[in-house]
């Protein structure tokens, strides 16, 4: 597969299999409590044994609700405190990403990253369409192949792990496939 090729050559990633954290071997099991539910939290610890519990795919960490402004990924003040208590207890904390949406209310970045998106077609006075979710399109697809695009979501995610997060869920589920570019 030329894309493994280039991921593990080119970009030098390598399975995760072959460069995992030594906790992850001592996860036993992943939970879900809502970020901001410290009672919650504090209950869970009594319950699980926090370092061998994931509190995974934490979604309620973002100052936007789910699928919507991204990729604003600045972490609200409340998901600041309690992924620091969860650590305090000594759980792991990971956190939901959509690799791959740019907000339509963001002009800035349609226009930087427009050579990423996939193009569908075309109106009837010749204007691009493009692959959006959301309704009439809340946010449009970018390719995570665009190394530009990467770029700007590593730097997006640094707040998330500077705060404790220590798993990012990279979600591209619903991400169009075929016909991106690789690299512009």
């Amino acid at each position: 597969d030329p894309y493994l090729v280039w991921m593990e050559q080119d970009a030098g990633f390598v399975p995760l299999a072959k460069k995992s954290p030594a906790w992850i071997k001592d996860i036993q099991v992943q939970a879900y409590v809502r970020i901001g539910d410290f009672d919650g939290l504090e209950t869970l610890a009594t319950r699980l044994d926090p370092p061998r519990t994931l509190l995974g795919r934490m979604v309620g960490w973002r100052e936007y609700p789910m699928d919507l402004g991204y990729p604003d990924y600045r972490v609200s003040e409340t998901a600041k405190r309690w992924i620091r208590r969860a650590r305090e207890l000594g759980f792991h904390v990971g956190t939901h990403f959509n690799t791959a949406g740019v907000s339509k209310n963001n002009a800035e970045l349609l226009k930087r990253f427009e050579r990423g998106f996939a193009v569908i077609g075309t109106d009837e006075q010749g204007n691009k369409q493009y692959y959006e979710i959301g309704g009439a399109g809340r946010h449009r697809y970018c390719s995570t192949a665009l190394k530009d695009w990467r770029d700007y979501l590593i730097e997006q995610m640094r707040e998330a792990v500077e705060v404790g997060v220590d798993l990012i869920y990279l979600d591209e589920s619903m991400a169009a496939t075929g016909a991106f570019l690789v690299d512009g």
